[in-house]
């Protein structure tokens, strides 16, 4: 699977893609089965972030700003008929008052602005010892936080440890995002937060580095995001 196809398929899963290229999309996973098996583990993946997405308080006046917006659109139909205009008036009024659609309305303005934040970066393995491996990372830019997924990796070894790193263009060296505990080939999601601040984020490594862990990388890099 090529870069541009992993990347549609995360615009998919987030909810980026217009209907028509969503459709066309969700064709090519009845007709790929490796397609749709991405697919199926990035949703499962953007599921979990909400150990990443900070619980956000609704921004002081957002039910009234909808309100108003939602009653402005009935009163700017001053072209209508009066009669026709009345009934559009009420069925409006009854819109207004109706608290399920105003409460889906409210949480998609919050959703769309938890979802901005995050970044997810897959990454792969060169090593056939990690062939079917699979690691993702959900990154929270605004929090400096993020989840990392790692399913069918092998056990680090005797006195060995997966490691994090966080590649911040700003910083001389990759900044450490913490061990990652891999037990038996375990399906396993680690929240993790780098030990120092980042302003921005290009790539995710995990090394092999001694048991504990290192301040700074010693040994190979097996997994890198693209």
């Amino acid at each position: 699977m090529d870069e541009h196809k992993e990347q549609q398929v995360i615009d998919w899963t987030m909810g980026l893609l217009s209907p028509t290229e969503a459709e066309v999309l969700e064709r090519e996973f009845e007709a790929n089965p490796e397609l749709k098996a991405f697919a199926l583990e990035m949703k499962e993946t953007v599921a979990s972030i909400s150990l990443v997405l900070p619980s956000i308080r609704r921004p002081h006046g957002l039910v009234q700003r909808v309100l108003r917006k939602e009653k402005k659109q009935a009163l700017s139909m001053t072209w209508i008929p009066w009669a026709v205009a009345a009934c559009f008036a009420v069925g409006m009024s009854l819109l207004w008052i109706d608290r399920i659609g105003l409460r889906h309305r409210i949480e998609q303005l919050e959703g769309s602005q938890q979802m901005a934040q995050l970044q997810i970066a897959t990454l792969q393995s060169q090593i056939a010892a990690y062939k079917n491996s699979s690691v993702i990372v959900v990154w929270n830019a605004k929090t400096e936080t993020g989840v990392a997924k790692l399913q069918n990796v092998p056990p680090a070894g005797p006195g060995k440890d997966y490691q994090l790193w966080v590649v911040d263009p700003s910083k001389t060296m990759p900044v450490n995002g913490g061990i990652l505990p891999v037990k038996d080939y375990q399906e396993i999601k680690i929240p993790f937060k780098p030990d120092q601040p980042v302003n921005s984020v290009t790539k995710f490594i995990v090394s092999l580095e001694p048991a504990g862990g290192v301040s700074k990388s010693v040994g190979p890099a097996v997994f890198t995001s693209k």
